[in-house]
């Protein structure tokens, strides 16, 4: 789950270390398994190294800095790759219901704004072979606020023609939540919103306990 993230693969700028990810992927090509990638850029900074931020400021010269952080590390991971990956998660955990754009403000989104989702899903287009499969990746996008923001952030990138071909819904599920309906209802959602984007469940896990209980027998 954390050998493909930019931290594991290029912890700094220009030297890569790839090794981990390539028997897991070596591994699945063997075994005729298909594999998506996990992830390019990640909204919070989480397991990103700190020189991807450049010196954190949202001057004009720190955003170009940025914006070719970014361009740089995914070109260089996506055509490490190639054609083994079918799909990536280019943007993890976009979504944040308590502010008002219904997006993360994390350490990308405090120099570039919401364009570093732009920058990011445009340079993956760019680089990665053709007919690899662009997704955002989310968690708890059964809760309806989360939804909501769902909704409203694919709108506004599809509407501005950014590069998108799918939405991957994490699924850290307890037995009480959520409910089967509520998984239902998410997807039957955003299909009836966007027909064309293919949506995943991701991340799946399955807790033997209710939701926030870890000591009942």
């Amino acid at each position: 789950g954390n050998d493909m993230k930019w931290s594991a693969v290029e912890p700094s700028l220009g030297n890569f270390n790839f090794g981990n990810a390539d028997s897991e992927v070596g591994l699945a090509v063997c075994h005729d398994m298909k594999v998506r990638g996990h992830n390019l850029v990640w909204s919070t900074g989480a397991q990103t190294p700190s020189y991807a931020f450049g010196d954190g400021t949202n001057s004009a010269a720190n955003q170009a800095t940025v914006t070719a952080n970014i361009q740089e590390h995914i070109q260089n991971e996506v055509q490490h790759f190639g054609s083994q990956l079918y799909a990536w998660d280019v943007v993890n955990e976009p979504l944040d219901p308590s502010q008002t754009d219904c997006l993360a403000h994390g350490l990308f989104y405090q120099v570039l704004g919401k364009s570093y989702i732009d920058v990011a899903l445009k340079a993956a287009r760019q680089y990665a072979p053709a007919g690899t499969k662009l997704f955002i990746n989310d968690y708890s996008t059964t809760d309806p606020n989360r939804l909501a923001c769902l909704i409203q952030v694919v709108r506004d990138l599809k509407s501005r023609g950014i590069p998108l071909d799918g939405i991957g819904h994490e699924m850290h599920n307890a037995i009480n939540y959520p409910a089967p309906e509520a998984i239902l209802q998410t997807i039957e959602t955003v299909h009836a919103n966007f027909p064309r984007i293919e949506q995943q469940i991701t991340e799946l896990d399955e807790s033997v306990y209710n939701a926030g209980d870890s000591k009942s027998n």
